[in-house]
């Protein structure tokens, strides 16, 4: 008896040590979770501060790009003789700005002028040209309505993801004027009845309609973005931007 007796307290004592081995582990284990999730906490918080870093840089270059090309025009349409030289094409511009109505003193106004890319065979390149100050762009961009009807137009000299934004802008603001909206574009915005939207309030799909169950997956739609029971200038005219 006394030898069983011996036998099981050894076992039970063999059992505590193993016992007290495991809970060492788990501490051990704990610890490490501990620090791991520490890691993932302070690797989160690089994260977001490299995220708002990223998105201040990306702010300023775009600022940069946006005062570089402050005072430049782009001019389409103006044709372009085989043998043109910068005198024609300066006395072209001159003729045309005359016509205008905002007559302009080259030497004084005009910091840069010159046709853009690479000339090809039966292809009327732009021109592009940098005033001095804005004052005197923004006298000329005023001006522009003297153009209709001919094939000469101005524009402002946009950075390219700008220029593709307006393309899309583009139809919308065509469809919210047909349907007697007061509408116009802003740099990359489109301004209807005074509200402004951009290119993320927009579906741009290849189909005409997107049933409500991908809606969800894709994005929403300016409309759905509001409840339909607010009446407001803003919900008036989100109609305007929603596809047939």
């Amino acid at each position: 008896m006394e030898n069983l007796l011996a036998d099981i307290k050894k076992q039970l004592e063999d059992l505590n040590r193993t016992s007290e081995r495991i809970e060492s582990k788990i501490d051990d284990c704990q610890k490490q979770i501990n620090e791991i999730k520490n890691e993932n906490a302070n690797l989160k918080a690089e994260n977001e501060q490299l995220k708002s870093t990223v998105a201040q840089q990306n702010y300023r270059i775009g600022y940069l790009e946006k005062e570089i090309k402050r005072n430049n025009l782009v001019i389409q349409g103006v044709t372009e003789a085989d043998d043109e030289t910068n005198i024609q094409l300066k006395e072209k511009m001159e003729t045309i700005l005359r016509d205008m109505g905002t007559p302009i003193t080259f030497e004084a106004e005009i910091q840069e002028l010159h046709r853009i890319g690479i000339k090809h065979a039966n292809k009327t390149r732009p021109i592009f040209m940098k005033m001095r100050n804005y004052e005197t762009k923004v006298k000329v961009m005023k001006s522009t309505k003297e153009l209709k009807g001919t094939q000469i137009y101005i524009t402002e000299d946009f950075p390219k993801h700008v220029m593709e934004e307006r393309k899309v802008l583009s139809k919308h603001l065509k469809k919210a004027r047909e349907m007697g909206h007061r509408a116009f574009m802003k740099y990359n915005k489109l301004i209807v009845n005074g509200e402004e939207y951009g290119v993320e309030d927009i579906f741009e799909e290849s189909s005409n309609e997107i049933p409500e169950q991908d809606a969800t997956k894709k994005g929403r739609t300016i409309s759905q973005r509001s409840p339909q029971s607010v009446v407001s200038k803003r919900t008036n005219s989100m109609g305007c931007l929603l596809k047939n």
